[in-house]
Order: C-alpha cells, then sequence, then structure tokens
C-alpha cells in the first residue's frame, strides 16, 4: 500500500492592487450595450436553441450530476492529477511524487487501504481505494500527449487529441525569429538589486525570475537548485485564464469570433442565453451571472472538496457542460450571484465555457475539432519559437484555460513580450492589440482593474501595470516601458510576497522608468546573456497563495488608447479584497497583508 502523504493548505493571497475608488461609484463604461438583444444571424426568429454542434450537450442536458460526486471523489482525483503530472509529464519517480499529494484519511472514509498504481505503457496512474466492506473504487487519469497533459480516463472521448497532436509535432519552431538577449541598457545596477531580492535564500521564494525589455531578454536568473532554463515552470491554480484569454482574442482579429453574440452554449435556450449575459466577451470578463459555486474560505459552510468549482476541477469529464448546467439549480444562500453585478467573479466554470465557445469557431466534425486543438500551437507558439507549452485539456477535448499552462520560463516570457509590444513580434502583428489597450484603458470603466482576461493596477512613480497571479507565480507587464516580469515561485510566503511587490519591484520599476526618462542609452549591444543560479534548495513544496483579480464590468467596444491614468495606489478596497480572498482560500495570512498594503500605502503617500 502506498499512503498517499499531506500537502499544507494553500493560504490565499489578496494583494492591494486596486487604483480605483468603489464599486459602488458609478461606472465611467463606454456606455455601449452590453448584449446583443436581436436575432442574430441564421437564428431562427424564435426562442429556441442555437443548432447543436460537434456532438455536444442538447438542451437543458447535464452529463455529470454535482450528487454523483463525493468528497472521496474530488480529494482522490486532485491527488491523481497531482501525481500524473509529476510522475508522467514531469517524469518525477512515483516515491519522490507521492509527497507532494493529499492525506486521505482512511479511517474517516473506512478504508483498508489507498493504492497507486502506475502503467507508463499506457501513459495511466490510477488510485485504487479498498472500503472496509471489501469493496473497491478505482480512479484513473492519463497522459493525454505531452501537449495536452493530464486529465480523466473517459473511453467516450478516447484518442480524439492524437490529429491535433501529430499537427502540433509537425510544426515548424525553428522558422520564427527567436528571443534576442542582451544586458540591460539602463540602470543595470536596478536589475541586481531586485534580482537579488528575489532570490533571497533566506525566504526561498523563487525559483526562476527572468525579464524582457526593449526586445531583448535581458535578465534571467535560476534560485532554486536543479532548476534553469530547460526546466517546465507552471503558475498552477489560477495560472492560467490571463493566456488562455488570447485564443478567443486571436480568433477575433481573425473575423471569425463576434465576442459580442450570444453564446452557442448548447445546453441553454436564447432566453437563458441572455438571462445570463452569455458572451464571449462577458466570459472572458467574468460577469456572466450564475458562475459555479466556489469555495469562500473561512465562510465556507462544507468541506471545499464539495463546492462545483473543486469538483468540475478534478472528476468532471466535460467541464463546459457541468458549468453551465449546475448553476442553474443554483437559489437564495449561494455565494455566487443570480443575476448580472458589476463586481467579477472568478470563476474556472467560466473560462471553461468561453474555451468550448471558441471551440465552436471551428468547423464541425474531426477536422474542425482538430484544428481548434492545435490552434495555439499553429497561430501563437509556433510563430514565436515557444515549443515547451502544454495546455491541459478535459477528457472531452475542450481547454481547461483557468489552470494546467506549463512551459520554460523564457517561452513563458516570450508570451508576455508580445503583450508588453502590443502583440508584435520582431515587427509582425501576432496578437491584437486590443488585448494590451483595453487592459490599459478599461473599457468597463475607469473604477475597473480588471478588464477582459488581465488586471491592472498602479503604483506611485511607475507606469500602469497589467498581472495575472497563479500559486506559483506571477507576471508583471508594463507595456508603456516594454517591460515583463516572470516569477515562478516554490512555496507560500505572502508576507515576503507583498514585499517583493510593494517593495522591491516597486523600487526596481521607478529606476528604470527614471532612467529611460533622463538618460541615454549606454549600449544596444545584442548578445548571449549569462544565465546565472544560486544553490538555494526546496524545503517541502508547498504552493504560492493566489491573489484574485478586482472587480470588471463587461463592455463591447473598439480598440482604445493607452491613458493617463492616477500616480497612487488606492486602499479603498482592501477590506473587499480580504473578503474575496476568504471566500477562495484559507484566510491565515491576510490579516499580516492588509497591515503590510495599509503601510506601503500610507508611506508611499508621505
Amino acid at each position: 500500500m502506498i499512503k498517499i502523504a499531506r500537502v499544507n493548505a494553500v493560504a490565499v493571497l489578496i494583494l492591494a492592487l486596486q487604483m480605483v475608488a468603489s464599486v459602488a461609484s458609478p461606472s465611467k463604461s463606454s456606455g455601449a450595450s452590453l448584449l446583443k438583444r436581436g436575432v442574430q444571424a441564421g437564428e431562427a426568429a424564435y426562442d429556441g436553441a442555437v443548432p447543436r454542434r460537434m456532438a455536444y450537450p442538447s438542451v437543458g442536458e447535464l452529463l455529470q450530476q454535482p450528487d454523483s460526486i463525493s468528497e472521496v471523489d474530488v480529494i482522490v482525483s486532485q491527488a491523481l492529477h497531482k501525481q500524473c503530472v509529476d510522475i508522467l509529464m514531469r517524469k518525477y519517480s512515483k516515491e519522490s511524487a507521492l509527497v507532494r499529494t493529499l492525506e486521505l484519511n482512511l479511517t474517516k472514509w473506512k478504508l483498508q487501504s489507498a493504492t497507486t498504481n502506475v502503467d507508463k505503457q499506457q501513459n495511466q496512474i490510477s488510485i485504487v481505494l479498498v472500503y472496509m466492506d471489501g469493496s473497491q473504487q478505482v480512479y484513473t487519469e492519463q497522459l493525454t500527449s505531452h501537449s495536452f497533459g493530464c486529465t480523466v480516463v473517459d473511453t467516450k472521448y478516447a484518442g480524439i487529441m492524437a490529429s491535433a497532436q501529430s499537427t502540433i509535432d509537425g510544426l515548424n519552431y525553428d522558422a520564427a525569429p527567436d528571443l534576442v538577449s542582451g544586458p540591460p541598457e539602463r540602470d543595470p545596477e536596478s536589475f541586481e538589486d531586485y534580482s537579488n531580492a528575489m532570490c533571497d535564500p533566506q525566504y526561498n521564494t523563487s525559483r526562476a525570475f527572468v525579464i524582457y525589455q526593449k526586445g531583448k531578454l535581458v535578465w534571467e536568473k535560476y534560485c532554486t537548485a536543479g532548476v534553469n532554463k530547460d526546466t517546465v515552470q507552471t503558475m498552477d491554480y489560477n495560472g492560467g485564464h490571463s493566456f488562455a484569454a488570447m485564443w478567443p482574442w486571436m480568433r477575433n482579429f481573425e473575423g471569425k469570433f463576434d465576442l459580442d453574440e450570444l453564446s452557442y452554449c448548447p445546453e441553454f435556450k436564447q432566453l437563458e442565453k441572455r438571462a445570463r449575459n452569455m458572451t464571449a466577451r462577458n466570459l472572458l470578463a467574468w460577469r456572466i451571472s450564475r458562475p459555479l459555486e466556489t469555495a469562500p474560505g473561512a465562510e465556507q459552510s462544507k468541506p471545499k472538496a464539495m463546492y462545483d468549482t473543486e469538483k468540475m476541477l478534478w472528476a468532471v469529464s466535460d467541464r463546459a457542460n457541468y458549468a453551465a448546467m449546475v448553476p442553474s439549480s443554483y437559489g437564495a444562500g449561494t455565494t455566487v450571484p443570480l443575476e448580472w453585478r458589476k463586481q467579477p467573479y472568478s470563476s474556472a466554470g467560466t473560462v471553461a465555457l468561453l474555451q468550448r465557445e471558441l471551440r465552436y469557431t471551428f468547423p464541425e466534425g474531426a477536422q474542425g475539432f482538430s484544428e481548434y486543438a492545435a490552434y495555439p500551437w499553429t497561430h501563437l507558439f509556433s510563430q514565436i519559437g515557444a515549443r515547451s507549452f502544454t495546455l491541459e485539456a478535459d477528457a472531452s477535448g475542450t481547454f481547461v484555460g483557468f489552470q494546467g499552462l506549463h512551459a520554460t520560463a523564457r517561452d513563458f516570457l516570450k508570451v508576455g513580450a508580445l503583450i508588453a509590444q502590443r502583440g508584435k513580434w520582431h515587427g509582425k502583428q501576432i496578437l491584437p492589440v486590443e488585448i494590451t489597450d483595453r487592459s490599459m484603458k478599461n473599457p468597463f470603466g475607469s473604477d475597473q482593474s480588471f478588464s477582459e482576461g488581465w488586471s491592472t493596477f498602479k503604483m506611485s512613480d511607475v507606469p500602469l501595470l497589467m498581472y495575472m497571479f497563479g500559486d506559483h507565480g506571477a507576471v508583471f507587464i508594463v507595456p508603456e516601458l516594454e517591460i515583463a516580469i516572470f516569477d515562478f515561485q516554490n512555496g507560500n510566503n505572502p508576507a515576503r510576497t507583498g514585499a517583493l511587490v510593494f517593495g522591491h519591484m516597486h523600487a526596481f520599476l521607478k529606476k528604470q522608468a527614471l532612467a529611460w526618462t533622463t538618460t541615454t542609452s549606454t549600449t544596444t549591444t545584442s548578445t548571449v546573456i549569462t544565465t546565472t543560479s544560486t544553490t538555494t534548495t526546496v524545503s517541502g513544496s508547498t504552493a504560492m497563495a493566489t491573489p484574485s483579480t478586482s472587480v470588471v464590468v463587461s463592455s463591447p467596444g473598439a480598440s482604445v488608447p493607452t491613458p493617463a491614468v492616477a500616480t497612487t495606489l488606492n486602499t479603498t478596497h482592501i477590506h473587499e479584497q480580504l473578503s474575496s480572498a476568504f471566500r477562495i482560500g484559507s484566510a491565515q495570512w491576510m490579516l499580516p497583508l492588509l497591515m503590510f498594503a495599509l503601510q506601503t500605502s500610507w508611506q508611499s503617500a508621505k
């Protein structure tokens, strides 16, 4: 028997990153219609459902009932997924991988044993539970492929990703210009100071730390022994949604995805879609009504594993179907908005729905599905030479999006460089400029920090930042300075993360803003920089805390210019952000972080 060991609970971190006055204050939005309410092209004039596409569920059809998924199912399935990623994807030993998984209390669940079996020939891993009464339950995950990662085994969908994987394997990644390396051109000491803080062995926070600036990889440091430029990184939980928002934007850029039309969502009639404000733009912005319920942390009334988001993430084959149908049964007392509201609700289910809507923009049938599944590689990764990406997909073949993105630090940085350069790679427009512009000047109102996939915040003497946090790291992009910063982290130290963001990163960006305003370039030579590393080791494997994004209001509209914005960080909504933190995780670190954020803001205002 192999006992499933314990991993510490993730403390969720909400940083004071909001630049707004009050959620209750009126939004200065574009004033455009939030939702098309007329008959769409090709839609019948009656209130019927959009025709079924690619054999997806019928109106009102829920493929997997919430009541059929137990707390044990979720606990074991989550542990199993982590084992599949570690053993089959990352090639860790079975023994070392089991140290990272969750504990299963055999006595509580009346179990005799829990055993992990690995079948590397079939690329499958299973956990077998034997109960006291002699009955057994077997849970199995598979490594679908090196591009699509691990998911639950469902024979109904066997082999559906094979054609797309063949397409991906046949792409030429060497044809694209690579990321140029070179030393920082101005104030190199500020990079050294920032890097030393990030890799301080006293805290052992960061494992990999890379910076892009003005066309070059200017800083690359690996802080943990055994981690290097070839190590595949992940930001894990909540660490994918901003990147996954790019594929719908790219499809829109091609003229093949109208973000403001009602969603196809085959489970619903048009009336239900209108009631939920269900358009791709509102899915991007996390502002449809009735999202999946997420564990609210300190306020939760049942075990975390019994909330629908956890069930969907770990134990459901078709996540978009689950995310669409399950909230229909919600009533008073749930923690999610049943009607539209201005404040966004971070939701893995909403991301799944968006990723499936992208799927509907491709032709029906196997060939159309293969084009969808290979799309991020054919239209983005191969265009920038980013060959290391894995995007996890659920058993039905829909991208997960919310989490499950894996790549080297350099390949992640290439995507960040695109955002910093308003979608261009060596002069070629790869991503639409709207991804950057509509984040920098939020079309949902000046009192909003979350736009259509990315959040923003403002610190004194530094241009507006775009950011995303995941459990295992963060990305910060400053388009005005053409800077992208990626930090991949080892563990959970919210106080240190706050100090790095509001202290060391703030100081670094202030120095760079000043340097590019008042000095001239000292060098323009593009050379290969030396990759540095330290000998810090990882003690344990705990996850970084996850700040949620701030409020959002959806809006359609054309591209917008980069704005002039406020110059100080506002702390009006720190209490509301802390409330959001309590809804999605443990609150043990909230008070120290609140104290730190308030102190930092007070010092900035002096």
